[in-house]
């Protein structure tokens, strides 16, 4: 019994410490997974950090590179003599031949817009239709033509002197397809005689500064303004779409972003997928819209090695969870087999003392019988005793009665001397 209890003590100890290399496995696991799901986390940001600090900086370059090459284009020889005197077909040739030699060198534009007072000493604005009045040549898809012009988004801005100026993001009345007008002044003698308009392709930055650049599967980088329209994604078919979806998520995405929160997570497409995303670094007076450059990517792939990890530690704690409930049944079926062993020893000296109970009392029992028979014998010879007293003592003359009471006394003598 107690080897029993001695085991049973070894077997605790053991249990106990079982549960603590568990308890300890899942805390140490529990704070690693966290450790290491903040570090995907944080890795995510700095990620989007780069990237968008790397096309942000791109776009910017390319806005300077325009305005210089506006500038150097609008003091041109063929602009120049075409502002004086549009409606000379030399001049028109002249200009057209230079605008088709710009589109053929810069492939991001659809059309090149030349545009001029229809007189220079006079306002911009028809008192009368309350509209703006210019000549506008321009080259690309058309082949040169004085066309009337199509965006007024620009003109204001440059007339109150801003030194470029780029419109929303709409679909070309030509092509169809997304652009934008980025417009800068022409000027002589310090006064605006006109504008410069490029009507540049959106597919454009899609193609260099969008779609190259992938981030692992699922990482990618994407282009949304204020209005809550796509203006630039890999997936040409989100740009401008009018897809309810779409339209929800993005305005999903502005909320954050117009609070100047960089990082948050959405749900797209039954997919949660992690965001961050900067205002495009140009000056708000010099855009018509907020443009938004975002990174994302799936949450799924994010945490791939932090799930993994998860899955390991999920196995580990259930075989460790198992051991435990193993060997807690072990100690359990050992404490069972103690306790019917211990049972049955128990019983086993119950019924031992309760024999040797039953024996004392026999014993005790037949000893008080034999003093009863004793005392039965006693009382007998006195009261034989007595009759022969009381025999001699009334009949001298019977001395074969008193005989018999003496034979009788002799033998009743022999068992109580036998007795005690």
């Amino acid at each position: 019994m107690k080897n029993n209890e001695e085991n049973l003590k070894k077997e605790s100890k053991k249990s106990k410490l079982l549960i603590y290399v568990l308890l300890l496995t899942l805390l140490v696991n529990v704070l690693f997974y966290g450790l290491m799901r903040q570090n995907a986390t944080d890795e995510f940001q700095q990620v989007g950090i780069a990237l968008t600090k790397e096309v942000s900086q791109s776009l910017k370059i390319w806005v300077n590179e325009q305005r210089k090459m506006a500038s150097i284009i609008s003091i041109s020889s063929p602009i120049s003599e075409w502002i004086k005197n549009p409606e000379s077909s030399v001049n028109q040739e002249n200009v057209g031949r230079y605008l088709r030699l710009i589109i053929s060198r810069y492939h991001q534009f659809e059309n090149v817009s030349i545009n001029r007072l229809k007189k220079p000493d006079q306002p911009w604005i028809n008192p009368n239709t309350g509209k703006y009045e210019l000549d506008c040549y321009r080259i690309g898809s058309d082949e040169g033509s004085i066309v009337k012009f199509e965006d007024t988004e620009t003109v204001e801005p440059i007339l109150e002197g801003k030194s470029y100026y780029v419109s929303s993001i709409v679909k070309s009345s030509v092509t169809g397809k997304p652009i934008f007008y980025f417009s800068i002044p022409l000027t002589r003698n310090n006064e605006v005689v006109g504008m410069i308009t490029f009507s540049v392709k959106m597919s454009y930055f899609t193609e260099s500064l969008i779609a190259p650049i992938k981030y692992r599967n699922t990482g990618y980088l994407f282009f949304i303004d204020d209005r809550g329209e796509t203006i630039a994604h890999a997936n040409s078919s989100y740009i401008l779409s009018n897809a309810t979806y779409l339209t929800d998520i993005v305005n999903q995405l502005l909320s954050p972003l117009k609070l100047s929160e960089n990082y948050f997570r959405g749900r797209f497409q039954g997919e949660w997928k992690h965001y961050y995303g900067v205002p495009f670094g140009l000056d708000s007076e010099y855009v018509r819209n907020q443009w938004y450059l975002v990174f994302t990517e799936n949450e799924s792939e994010l945490y791939e090695q932090t799930n993994r990890y998860l899955l390991v530690m999920s196995l580990t704690s259930f075989i460790l969870i198992s051991l435990l409930i193993l060997n807690f049944n072990r100690i359990d079926r050992y404490r069972s087999k103690v306790f019917l062993e211990t049972h049955e020893l128990l019983e086993k000296e119950l019924l031992e003392e309760k024999l040797k109970q039953k024996n004392n009392e026999m014993v005790r029992q037949v000893n008080l019988d034999q003093l009863t028979g004793i005392s039965h014998f006693q009382s007998i010879q006195r009261f034989l005793e007595h009759q022969i007293i009381e025999a001699k003592a009334a009949d001298t003359s019977a001395p074969s009665k008193a005989w018999q009471f003496q034979r009788l006394k002799a033998p009743l003598r022999k068992r109580l001397a036998t007795t005690l």
